[in-house]
């Protein structure tokens, strides 16, 4: 019997953290200053782990899907939580040095409706892999802003890919 309860407990908790946050469009915001109406939203994604051999790159491809201007921002975390900065970036698309979605700077980039934006970064020093965390914010309440997919890269001179990833199922989150 304490074997069972032990697994309903268990699966009850696994359970809980596969429950959608977001309920009600009223849990969709919060108290913003410069908001429509004194209230925002935001979301967050994380990536899985990205290649972490050495001469390695990353894509991360960001879609806005909303109808509203969305504000985008990623962070990354070395296999131990500390902050990773990356080694070497590039920007394309709406993303550039004055428009970076990195934690340096100003932080924060904006992506317009229907616009996309690419960050690639890569490292030939690397010897442990990395997360990303990639974060939205809006200015109106919305349950879904952004689509992201992720693409990992050996460039050894053999082309070969390590993957091609479409985070939280191809779906806005």
């Amino acid at each position: 019997m304490k074997k069972l309860i032990k697994t309903a407990l268990t699966l009850g908790i696994i359970c809980s953290f596969t429950v959608n946050a977001h309920e009600t469009n009223d849990e969709l915001c919060y108290p913003l200053i410069h908001a429509e109406n004194g209230l925002g939203s935001t979301n967050s994604i994380y990536t899985p782990i990205m290649v972490h051999l050495g001469n390695w790159r990353s894509y991360i491809n960001v879609t806005n899907v909303s109808s509203e201007k969305i504000n985008v921002k990623m962070r990354f975390m070395n296999h131990d939580g500390s902050p990773y900065l990356p080694y070497d970036v590039d920007h394309f698309g709406q993303f550039n040095s004055g428009n970076s979605p990195l934690n340096s700077g100003t932080g924060w980039a904006i992506l317009k409706p229907n616009e996309s934006a690419t960050l690639e970064i890569e490292d030939s020093q690397k010897a442990n892999g990395i997360v990303g965390i990639i974060t939205w914010q809006a200015d109106t309440c919305l349950d879904k802003a952004l689509t992201v997919h992720l693409r990992n890269q050996y460039y050894d001179g053999s082309g070969r890919d390590h993957g091609h990833m479409l985070l939280n199922g191809g779906n806005p989150f």
